[in-house]
C-alpha cells in the first residue's frame, strides 16, 4: 500500500493513512446499511467522503475517479438513483476547491478548446427553449457540465509527466476488469455476454485500454515491456470479444487498421524500421486471441446479433431499433431545424410527437438516445447544435494530430499516439454509438481529452 501511495505520488503520512483506511471502512459500513434501511445512511457517507477527499491529496480523487468508472452500483438519493461514478465526480470538486484554494496555488489556465466547448455548452443551453419537459432537459444538460468539468480539473490541475502514470494505471484497471469479464465469461460457458462489474459502458472502458496498449507495445523499447503490453493487448481483446457488442467490435477494427498506418507513416518519416515487425506482431496477436476464443467457443461470433421478439413469430433485430431511431432522429430535425427539438427531449419522443404513443416499438425505444451521437445533437440541437459539435470535435482532432506531430521520441510517441487514437475511436464510433458527451463513456472521454491537452511533447 506505501510503495503504491508514493508511485502516484500521494504524499499521506501514516496517520492520515490510517484515517483514510478507517474512514473508508465507515463509509463502506453506511452504504451496505442504507441498502436495507434506505437511503438516510447516505448522507453521512457523502459528508465523510467530502471531509476525507479534503484531507488527501487532490490526485488520489482523479484515480477514484477512474476506478469508479468500472463499479456499476446503483445508489438510491433523495428519491433518484445515482451511480458510484456521480458520487466520486461530486467528491472530485470539492478536492479540487478545497486543495488549491486553501493551499493558494489555483490558477485557471487558458486551453485550446475553450471557445469550441463554450460554444457547445452554449447552443445546447440554448436548445432548451424548445424543451417541452424542461427538467429532464436540465438534468442532461447537468450530465453534459459534469463531463465537461472533468476536462477542466485535469487542465488546470495535472502536469504532463503526470501524464503517463494516469495511463498506466488505466491499463491496470482495465486489465483486472478484464480478468473478471473473462472468468465470467468462462462461468457461463461462453452463453452469456460478460460485462464484469462495469456494464455495458465496459467495451468503450476496453477499446481504451487496447489503445493505450497497443502505442506502448508499438513504441516500448525495453523488450520485457513489450512482452508485458502485448500480454494485456491479448487479454483485453478477450474481454471485448466476450462482451459480444457489435460496435463496439467494428469501432476497433476500423481504428486498428487507422491506427496501424498512422504509425508506419510516422516510422517511415523517422527511419525506425522495427514498427512494420512490431505492427505484424500485433495482427498476429489479434488472429491468435480471436482464433482461440473462436476454438473453446465457436458460437461466440453468431451471437453478436441481438434482438427480441415483440410479437409471435415476429423477431426484432436490434439493427432494426437502430435505423428506427436514426429515423425519428432526422424526423425531429426536420420538424425543428434551427434549435432541435431540445436537450434531452429524444429519450421521451411520445411527448414531442404524441402518435409516436399507437407505434408497437414505442415500448423498446422509451428513454433511448439515436444510438447516433450526429443525429442526436441534430435532432436536440438543430443546424447550431450539429455545427457546435463538428467545431469542437475538429479542434479535438486538430491538438490530438498536432502533438502526436510534434512527438519524435518513443516516450513521447507512445503518449501522444494512444491519447489520439482515442480521441479517433470516440469521433468514428459517434456515427453509429456512443455515450461521449454524459454517463461514464462521457467521462472517459474528457479524462484522456484533458490529459491529451496538458500533454507537451519535449522539444528537439
Amino acid at each position: 500500500m506505501r510503495t503504491l501511495l508514493e508511485k502516484l505520488e500521494l504524499n499521506l503520512s501514516g496517520k492520515l493513512l490510517f484515517m483514510f483506511i478507517m474512514l473508508d471502512l465507515v463509509i463502506i459500513v453506511l452504504v451496505l446499511l442504507s441498502a436495507v434501511k434506505g437511503s438516510l445512511f447516505l448522507i453521512f457517507p457523502l459528508t465523510l467522503g467530502i471531509v476525507l477527499i479534503l484531507f488527501l491529496n487532490y490526485k488520489l480523487s482523479l484515480y477514484l475517479l477512474l476506478v469508479s468508472l468500472f463499479l456499476r452500483y446503483d445508489i438510491y438519493l433523495m428519491g433518484k438513483y445515482f451511480v458510484l461514478m456521480d458520487l466520486v465526480s461530486i467528491l472530485l470538486v470539492f478536492s479540487f476547491l478545497g486543495y488549491f484554494l486553501m493551499s493558494g496555488s489555483f490558477s485557471i489556465k487558458k486551453t485550446v478548446l475553450d471557445r469550441s466547448i463554450f460554444i457547445f455548452l452554449a447552443v445546447l443551453l440554448l436548445s432548451l427553449l424548445n424543451t417541452i419537459d424542461l427538467a429532464n432537459g436540465i438534468r442532461v444538460y447537468i450530465w453534459h457540465l459534469q463531463v465537461f468539468s472533468i476536462y477542466f480539473l485535469i487542465s488546470w490541475s495535472v502536469d504532463t509527466q503526470e501524464v503517463p502514470r494516469f495511463l498506466k494505471f488505466f491499463i491496470l484497471l482495465v486489465s483486472i476488469h478484464s480478468v473478471y469479464t473473462l472468468f465470467q465469461f468462462w462461468l457461463s460457458s461462453g452463453r452469456v455476454r460478460a460485462f464484469g462489474l462495469a456494464g455495458p459502458s465496459i467495451a468503450d472502458l476496453t477499446i481504451g485500454g487496447l489503445i493505450i496498449c497497443y502505442s506502448f507495445f508499438l513504441f516500448e523499447d525495453r523488450a520485457n515491456k513489450r512482452l508485458t503490453y502485448g500480454f494485456l493487448f491479448l487479454l483485453l481483446l478477450g474481454s471485448l470479444l466476450a462482451t459480444q457488442t457489435r460496435g463496439a467490435l467494428m469501432s476497433f477494427s476500423l481504428i486498428y487498421l487507422i491506427l496501424s498506418g498512422l504509425a508506419l507513416t510516422k516510422a517511415n518519416r523517422l527511419k525506425l524500421l522495427f514498427f512494420k515487425r512490431r505492427i505484424l506482431i500485433s495482427l498476429s496477436l489479434v488472429v491468435l486471441g480471436t482464433g482461440i476464443l473462436l476454438l473453446v467457443y465457436p458460437e461466440l461470433l453468431k451471437r453478436v446479433h441481438h434482438g427480441f421478439y415483440y410479437l409471435p413469430g415476429r423477431y426484432i433485430e436490434t439493427t432494426q431499433i437502430r435505423f428506427y431511431l436514426w429515423g425519428l432522429a432526422l424526423k425531429s430535425f426536420i420538424h425543428y431545424p434551427i434549435l432541435g427539438i431540445g436537450l434531452g427531449q429524444f429519450y421521451n419522443l411520445v411527448q414531442v410527437f404524441p402518435g409516436l404513443r399507437f407505434s408497437p416499438l414505442v415500448f423498446y425505444i422509451y428513454g433511448l438516445d439515436p444510438h447516433n451521437i450526429v443525429l442526436y445533437y441534430l435532432s436536440s440541437a438543430g443546424i447550431f447544435g450539429i455545427i457546435a459539435f463538428f467545431y469542437f470535435f475538429l479542434s479535438v482532432l486538430k491538438m490530438g494530430w498536432t502533438k502526436f506531430k510534434r512527438s519524435v521520441v518513443p516516450q513521447d510517441l507512445s503518449i501522444s499516439f494512444a491519447l489520439l487514437g482515442i480521441v479517433l475511436f470516440v469521433f468514428i464510433s459517434s456515427f453509429y454509438t456512443g455515450e461521449w458527451f454524459y454517463r461514464v463513456s462521457g467521462i472517459e472521454f474528457l479524462f484522456f481529452m484533458g490529459l491529451l491537452n496538458v500533454f507537451k511533447p519535449k522539444v528537439q
